[in-house]
């Protein structure tokens, strides 16, 4: 079985008890002698076997970053200093080896939605309130 065939498969079976007659047509193309409607089946249980705790572990702590820079860049939106995400290009202070690591080969500016974004192990600069 392929990629292609678990993801057609459970995508079908999915959208069955939403597009009832358009599912049930989708699974004859698909499965011409398999059975007889998407409707008699059950949910595929076997798909915990290709979970990836380490690659779950990994975009949690690319998400966590992007909770960071959303939330920042809110207040920038509040403050109308910007008035959209695609007009800023965060700089995101990290100073965890891990988390940095496992910022490296991750395309930022497109997991947070801005123009560009920059990842640097500096101290971040020192905040001064009026």
């Amino acid at each position: 079985m392929t990629t292609v065939d678990i993801l057609c498969d459970a995508i079908l079976k999915w959208l069955a008890p939403i597009t009832s007659f358009t599912a049930d047509e989708a699974w004859f193309m698909y499965q011409p002698n398999g059975s007889p409607s998407v409707h008699l089946l059950t949910f595929p249980d076997q798909l915990a076997g290709f979970r990836d705790d380490a690659l779950a572990a990994k975009w949690q702590s690319i998400r966590d970053v992007r909770r960071v820079v959303t939330g920042a860049l809110e207040l920038e939106r509040a403050a109308k200093r910007i008035g959209s995400s695609l007009e800023a290009s965060p700089l995101v202070y990290v100073t965890d080896k891990a988390i940095f690591a496992t910022l490296f080969d991750v395309d930022l500016a497109e997991v947070c939605i801005t123009s560009n974004a920059m990842v640097t192990m500096r101290k971040p600069p020192r905040v001064r309130f009026a």
